[in-house]
């Protein structure tokens, strides 16, 4: 059967961009940790991270080939994590008077104005509620659920496949920054440009805000994210390629030109 490994060595290249990692841990993060193991960093040929992507680049450098290779950036600072506000829950003195009293068995208290909201947790007490904490994160998908409005408003509490709690995205974060040590020594031992993704999406500004009122989405123009909050637009895929176009040329006194920034 074919692969993209074999039809790219059936191509017999001279130069190669690899782009890779970022699902080993994604399939993770999108279940909010309750589905699908992170790769581990040890283990064999299609099971360990290393010794998988140390076999890809040894097969596809083996006729002498140059390349780039991309490292990752912290999957949980995208927009599908990151845009609805843990303190997303508004609340006038009714509705918290309302919610006081539904969650007193669980010792939750609220009050007028913004607060955290309620979140299932089986690890957190006897109730498995809880506030979420400032830190933790809510899954833009949440807004695509039937039982959205019952989530936002606080008289249910968010399942725990929509949240990143604190521990899962330890585990999530403790992965990438492993990968990325892999990747940064196989592109050096390979003589390979390495592009700085994670350097990147650190300077990627927030393009979209979430509205309490009608638990929506606001988007801002000229963001570097398609709308689901996940991949690049037609903007970050630009910027990516000119990321890709410095380091090759940084790395091999090239002079290939960057593309220019197009209107959005």
């Amino acid at each position: 059967l074919s692969s993209i490994l074999s039809d790219a060595l059936d191509r017999n290249p001279t130069f190669f961009t690899l782009f890779i990692g970022n699902n080993d841990v994604l399939a993770y993060a999108l279940s909010g940790g309750t589905s699908d193991n992170i790769t581990p960093l040890h283990g064999t040929p299609g099971l360990g991270f290393e010794s998988s992507l140390l076999a890809i680049v040894n097969a596809i450098t083996a006729n002498g080939a140059k390349g780039v290779i991309a490292n990752l950036g912290d999957i949980t600072s995208v927009p599908f994590f990151n845009t609805i506000p843990y303190n997303g829950l508004q609340l006038n003195h009714q509705s918290a008077g309302w919610l006081n009293n539904k969650y007193a068995t669980a010792g939750i208290h609220f009050r007028p104005g913004k607060n955290p909201f309620v979140i299932s947790d089986p690890v957190a007490n006897v109730s498995g509620l809880r506030p979420i904490e400032k830190k933790e994160l809510i899954l833009l998908d949440v807004l695509l659920d039937p039982s959205k409005e019952h989530y936002l408003n606080g008289s249910m509490a968010i399942p725990e496949k929509y949240v990143l709690t604190a521990p899962k995205i330890f585990k999530i974060q403790n992965a990438i920054k492993s990968y990325n040590v892999i990747i940064k020594s196989i592109a050096h031992s390979k003589g390979l440009a390495l592009m700085d993704t994670n350097a990147l999406l650190k300077t990627a500004k927030k393009d979209r805000f979430y509205i309490e009122a009608n638990h929506s989405i606001s988007y801002k123009k000229r963001g570097v994210f398609s709308l689901d909050g996940l991949h690049p637009n037609s903007f970050g895929q630009v910027l990516l390629a000119n990321e890709f176009i410095k380091a090759i040329n940084e790395t091999f006194n090239s002079r290939i030109p960057v593309i220019k920034r197009i209107k959005v």
